[in-house]
């Protein structure tokens, strides 16, 4: 065999050999310059879909290889998308039951999420829902971490349909349950996955999205959100990802009140007694919007001191969220006159 276009023949004609020719293809197409336009020119997509009809783990384990690395090309997922990959990729799933065939069928999927005309044809072949499902089952630290990153890009191109439907099916829950995994890198895929969901949901303005995403990552319980919160929190610093996870948290109205049950506020002040963090100053603001974590705020130790050191702040952004954090401690008796003390104490000074 000497080129990409005498192994797709060969594979066309389907007289033996095959293995050894996908093989050859496998390592041709990573090697070699031409060998994409080749591919493409002989119609290699419509030869090797082909293939994913027949139930033989070795030679599908192969062909998800070759088109997992074709469809790096943005053209190249046009063309996966209209020979009907993704009926076969369902198909596939939902019989053979082999990990090595779905980490690779994650990885093409992550890749042909990429493009959001892809998505609703994904949601169509029930993608989603069976990717979950066998996340939810696998024991295999390839599978899971392939999963994750998969399901994190349907999520970044879901409608506001779509990421509802993906909540019903408890898909931030099962991603959020690999954070416990001793492998380093699903926890940091699991991390890029929540912040890729929360921001999602915060960017679609939708209440009950939003709320849901952060209760399915905390957890519906007082005592699983105060276990899940310290996770995170153990993570920084050497995760900073965990900072923004935070905040966008924060962001979201509706779970103020939740978040208060966490005990967030007290992790994010003992923090900031330490060392200054940007996202968790402006979460830490955030929060103190709820009565509730007002209430736990001023129960902390140097809470006046943490919050002085933002109104006295050179930070411009830092003074203005302060004051406007301000006015809400009026609905508190206990701690409003405290605060107008050290808004005078500040006056006095300048």
């Amino acid at each position: 065999m000497d080129s990409v276009t005498s192994a797709l023949a060969n594979v066309a004609a389907n007289k033996g050999g095959i293995y050894g020719s996908l093989v050859y293809l496998r390592s041709e197409m990573s090697k070699k310059n031409g060998a994409l336009k080749e591919f493409q020119e002989y119609g290699g997509v419509k030869i090797l879909s082909r293939l994913l009809q027949q139930v033989n783990p070795k030679i599908t384990s192969l062909v998800l290889s070759i088109l997992g690395d074709y469809s790096m090309n943005s053209e190249c997922r046009e063309e996966l998308l209209h020979y009907g990959v993704l009926k076969d990729l369902s198909f596939i799933m939902k019989n053979i039951n082999v990990d090595s065939i779905h980490y690779r069928i994650f990885r093409l999927i992550a890749n042909l999420a990429k493009s959001e005309a892809h998505i609703h044809a994904m949601y169509k072949h029930n993608i989603h829902s069976i990717t979950i499902q066998i996340l939810s089952n696998t024991d295999s630290d390839l599978t899971r971490y392939t999963a994750i990153r998969a399901l994190r890009k349907i999520f970044e191109n879901s409608s506001k349909i779509g990421c509802s439907e993906m909540l019903k099916l408890r898909a931030v829950k099962i991603i959020s349950d690999s954070l416990k995994s001793e492998r380093k890198e699903i926890v940091m895929a699991v991390l890029r996955a929540q912040t890729a969901i929360l921001y999602r949901v915060l960017d679609l303005k939708h209440a009950k999205n939003s709320l849901d995403a952060v209760v399915q990552i905390l957890g519906n319980s007082e005592e699983k959100s105060i276990d899940n919160i310290c996770i995170l929190v153990n993570l920084l610093p050497e995760q900073p990802l965990v900072s923004k996870i935070i905040y966008a948290m924060c962001k979201i109205r509706d779970a103020l009140g939740y978040l208060h049950q966490s005990r967030l506020i007290v992790h994010i002040t003992e923090i900031l007694k330490k060392e200054d963090n940007h996202y968790l100053t402006l979460s830490m603001c955030l929060l103190l919007q709820c009565p509730l974590n007002r209430i736990r705020f001023v129960g902390i130790q140097d809470w006046q001191s943490i919050f002085l050191g933002l109104i006295t702040s050179t930070n411009h952004t830092y003074i203005d969220i302060a004051i406007n954090t301000l006015p809400h401690f009026q609905y508190c008796k206990v701690t409003i006159k405290v605060c107008i003390n050290l808004f005078y104490s500040v006056v006095s000074l300048k």
